[in-house]
């Protein structure tokens, strides 16, 4: 089978879609036959740097795809043959930029048939990082929400999620984005480029933190005593200085129960995956590349054909 795989650490050029063998399953395992996989900014992590090391390279690229399933082993009760499904791989485990990638049953749900295979493909890491961020900070119906990058892979689902828990959503992006903030459910579209990035923090209970950095840095310094900041890039900002903020930091975790549940607002039209653009696993390294330049909205998918 045809894989995009990372032969050592330290340049996304030298990427390689090389053929590998099909994996096969064991007893408590599944096979699925991938549709396409969707690109997230830990895929560059992993090429780059190894992403909180312990990985043996070379390693297939992608954490999150669309599929069937073609093999199931012995202990595997809840998917059959022949299921449609998107999963989220474990984060120490990626493989879903090829053919087939294993998969274990909390990684999977059966996708509704009134979902599209791209639609799909874009949920499963984005979807439950946005879920479980908002979870983190305890996001109830009536308060307020700042999410930064809010035209992003994450963002742009944090942003629907939160306004079907009730919440009064600022979200930031570039100018150019503005329309689809609103668009998405954003009572307060944000144009960091004009807005200094604390500006609205001081209103809001919660931010979801998407970047770090100097703009995380910022916004936690501009936070209103006893508010919640929720970092979804594994690390607490530095150099805050702030007590009284409750700061908090996550890793995503795949969960079938959740992803079934993401699904099923797929279904009844709540929530949706912005594609911003399809590449064939031919030129995969474009599709990276492009990623990692910031050229993004919402998801890129990579065709598995």
């Amino acid at each position: 089978m045809r894989a995009a795989r990372v032969l050592a650490i330290g340049s996304l050029a030298d990427i390689v879609v090389e053929h590998v063998p099909v994996p096969v399953p064991n007893e408590d395992q599944l096979l699925v036959k991938v549709g396409f996989a969707a690109l997230n900014p830990i895929d560059y992590k992993v090429a780059l740097h190894g992403h909180r090391g312990g990985r043996e390279f070379p390693l297939t690229l992608g954490f999150d795809a669309v599929g069937t399933v073609a093999a199931v082993g012995s202990a595997v009760s809840s998917v059959s043959v022949g299921d449609r499904v998107c999963l989220m791989t474990d984060i120490m485990a990626p493989g879903t930029a090829a053919e087939y990638v294993l998969a274990r049953e909390r990684n999977v749900a059966v996708v509704p048939a009134e979902i599209g295979d791209t639609q799909a493909a874009g949920l499963p890491l984005a979807g439950l990082t946005a879920s479980q961020a908002l979870d983190l900070a305890g996001l109830e119906a009536g308060q307020s929400v700042l999410i930064h990058a809010g035209a992003g892979g994450v963002g742009h689902l944090a942003i629907q999620i939160a306004k079907r828990r009730g919440a009064i959503v600022y979200a930031t992006s570039s100018s150019r984005h503005l329309d689809l903030l609103a668009e998405l459910g954003a009572d307060h579209p944000i144009d960091y480029h004009a807005t200094p990035p604390g500006r609205f923090a001081g209103r809001v209970d919660l931010v979801l933190d998407t970047q770090g950095g100097a703009v995380a840095e910022a916004t936690v310094a501009a936070m209103r005593p006893n508010s919640v900041h929720v970092s979804i890039v594994g690390f607490a900002p530095a150099g805050a200085g702030r007590d009284d903020v409750r700061v908090k930091t996550m890793l995503v975790e795949p969960r079938a129960s959740e992803l079934a549940a993401l699904l099923g607002m797929m279904a009844d039209g709540s929530l949706r995956v912005v594609v911003d653009q399809v590449t064939e696993l031919g030129a995969f390294v474009t599709a990276i590349l492009a990623l990692h330049d910031g050229h993004t909205s919402g998801k890129r998918l990579i065709a598995i054909r």
